[in-house]
């Protein structure tokens, strides 16, 4: 995540580019409000197809793919590969 000069947060959308955002949080550990949650899927080479933003409660939002609504789900822990904290 980056600050443009207008003061407005700008991040890449790519699951890949947002694995290295922030310091890792290990898997299994308490998440935190503004947690990204990396599963499996996508294209088979790929190790991280999925990101989504962990809302509190158990509950992550995710925008399951282009036309679809963003929308809550809640976390599946056994599908977590990775977790990254932007925020301190």
């Amino acid at each position: 995540m980056r600050r443009g000069r207008d003061s407005t947060a700008h991040s890449s959308q790519d699951a890949d580019d947002l694995i290295h955002a922030g310091s890792a949080v290990p898997v299994g550990s308490a998440l935190q409000p503004g947690d990204l949650i990396f599963t499996r899927g996508g294209r088979p080479t790929r190790d991280f197809g999925h990101v989504g933003m962990y809302a509190g409660d158990g509950f992550e939002v995710i925008a399951p793919r282009t036309g679809k609504s963003v929308m809550l789900q809640r976390v599946e822990s056994d599908r977590v590969q990775a977790v990254r904290r932007l925020l301190p």
